[in-house]
């Protein structure tokens, strides 16, 4: 089951990702579409999956660690700014900019 962007915007997962609001709160959504089949590996349009999402929006925690060991996200993954999710945990708290949509 991949989960590609819809009309209205990006895929269920990703938006669970960016808009839940804990980490532990998107980790709990993130498990049922990993159990559905969905692919959590998968970036959106500039290239941010979901384990980078969590990081920038929701910092570090059990559900990067989930990203990594059992859904499929490789830690090594990078967006189209050459960004992994260790960069994006640089920069969680922080201001965003125009250029992260993902």
């Amino acid at each position: 089951l991949s989960t590609p962007p819809t009309p209205e915007g990006p895929p269920p997962p990703m938006l669970c990702a960016y808009a839940s609001p804990s980490g532990g709160d998107a980790l709990q959504c993130l498990r049922l579409f990993e159990a559905a089949g969905a692919n959590l590996a998968l970036g959106g349009k500039k290239g941010m999956n979901v384990a980078m999402l969590l990081a920038r929006y929701h910092g570090d925690g059990l559900w990067l660690k989930w990203c990594f060991s059992k859904a499929g996200v490789d830690p090594r993954a990078a967006c189209v700014r050459h960004r992994t999710a260790q960069d994006y945990l640089a920069l969680h708290g922080k201001e965003e900019s125009d250029d992260e949509d993902a």
